[in-house]
Formats: structure tokens, sequence, C-alpha cells
């Protein structure tokens, strides 16, 4: 073991809480395993991962007795070395920069658009370059009534800026506007297990999975904030209220419907 030839060689790594936590376990038990070894575990360099007498790891020790099972159990192909992990690491750091901006995007998005239109009755549930969508609380239609169940529709409405304007102002408040397609979307909501179904255009019926990242392109926000206004418009109560969701790629919890976006139903 020696020193690194260069200082850019000494590096440091972002880790996840669950990860430094998983490491500091294994801190422990190694600890309590050396002083079950006593003499016979001899590790002298502070290293984290030893081999069980206490002396550094060997890779071609290590990659036949160990990482070559780990690699079949996990389905990698054939060459997938245990120095290519670090490419993964690098995947995940990337994947988790793109959610974040992708949230920031979604969120900045919709500030750029009014929240209402046509004195309320209009609400903005998702925007994109320069087409705001919004849910016509008016059109909200009873499809079932049977509580915990229950089953609406509602009318969304595209509704296109002025780019113009847009290019003096980087706005869309106070911007001209045309209406455009009207599309009505319907959905089956359960109280009790606070869970959402949306019809696709084939007919069928589709659960609404909160634990997703941010992303117009598989439906949100679009699909739980229309879902929100259909039923506060029709029923006068929270669906979602302060139900959370999980990012799998952030890895943290989220509130499906932020509370400013109630302020805007009035509820």
């Amino acid at each position: 073991m020696k020193r690194p030839k260069t200082k850019s060689s000494v590096r440091k790594i972002t880790v996840d809480t669950d990860t430094m936590q998983r490491l500091q376990r294994w801190g422990e038990y190694q600890k309590k395993h050396a002083r079950l070894k006593g003499d016979k575990f001899n590790e002298t360099m502070g290293l984290l991962f030893t081999q069980a007498n206490g002396k550094p790891v060997r890779y071609d020790n290590f990659r036949i007795r160990y990482f070559d099972k780990i690699r079949v159990k996990a389905m990698l192909p054939k060459g997938y070395t245990f120095h290519k992990i670090r490419h993964t690491h690098a995947c995940l750091l990337l994947m988790t920069v793109l959610a974040m901006l992708m949230i920031t995007a979604v969120c900045y998005a919709e500030s750029m658009y009014p929240a209402t239109l046509d004195n309320g009755n209009l609400v903005l549930v998702d925007g994109h370059m320069g087409v705001g969508q919004y849910a016509d609380r008016s059109s909200v239609a009873v499809q079932r009534y049977n509580p915990p169940d229950y089953q609406l529709s509602i009318n969304i409405v595209n509704v296109t800026f002025s780019e113009e304007h847009y290019r003096v102002h980087h706005s869309y408040h106070n911007c001209p506007y045309t209406y455009g397609n009207v599309l009505t979307l319907s959905f089956r909501y359960n109280w009790d297990r606070k869970s959402v179904s949306r019809q696709l255009y084939d007919g069928t019926w589709a659960d609404w999975n909160i634990n997703r990242d941010n992303s117009h392109a598989d439906g949100n926000p679009l699909v739980p904030n229309t879902a929100e206004v259909a039923f506060v418009s029709e029923y006068k109560m929270r669906f979602y209220n302060t139900t959370m969701g999980y990012s799998p790629t952030l890895k943290r919890y989220f509130r499906v419907i932020s509370e400013d976006f109630y302020r805007t139903l009035g509820i």
C-alpha cells in the first residue's frame, strides 16, 4: 500500500445517508471482530475493509471468492469488473442532478403561467413551452358515487399564450392568450386508500403511483393536480391533503399536492 502519486488521486466521494449508516455499522462490527481475534487481527493502516486477519484485501482472492458470485446473482454480464462499479456511482449522481433539475423546471414552468383564468374557474395543472393546461372546475361530472369509491370526469383546456409577450417580459402573466383543444379526463378515487386511477385512451384504467419523479412525459404533475381539482370542486374536501409521495431518484418524500395549490383552490 503506497501513497498516491498526485494530490488529485486522493478523492472524496458523495454517499447517501443509508450507505453511511451501513458503513458505520460495518466499522463497529469490524472493531468487535478485531477484539475477538486479538493478536491474530493485524490491521495497522486504518482500513475499513480487510481480510478476516486484518490484512488488506487481495483483489484476485476477492474477485474469485465473492465478486464473481455477486455478479452472477445480480445478472451482470461476464467481464463486468469491480472497477466498473465506480461508473454506476457516477451515473446515479447524474440521475440525481437531472431529477433535481427536472423538479426545478416543473416548478419554474408553473410559476411562469397564471395560476387561474376565467375568474378562478380554470386552474393551472401543468404548463410547457407556452401552453398552459387548465382544469375547468365547472365541467366536473359525477360518474359514480359509492363512498369510499368515487368516479369523476373533468375537462382540461389547452391555453396558448403570446410568445411575443414572453420575449419581452419573460413571463406569461398578464399575457394575451387563446383557448385551444379540450380534453376530458376521468378519475377513480378510493378515499380509504388515498388512491387514484385514471382512464387511459383505450378505455382501460391505470393506478397512479405517487412514488415517482416529476416528469411531464409520464403525466406528472398533470394527473394528480387535475384529479385533486375535480375532487375539491365537487365535494369541497381535500383528497390527497398531506399525503406524501417518494422520489426513487432523490430518495426523499414530498407532498403530492402542495399547500400553495390548495390555496389556489380556496380550501
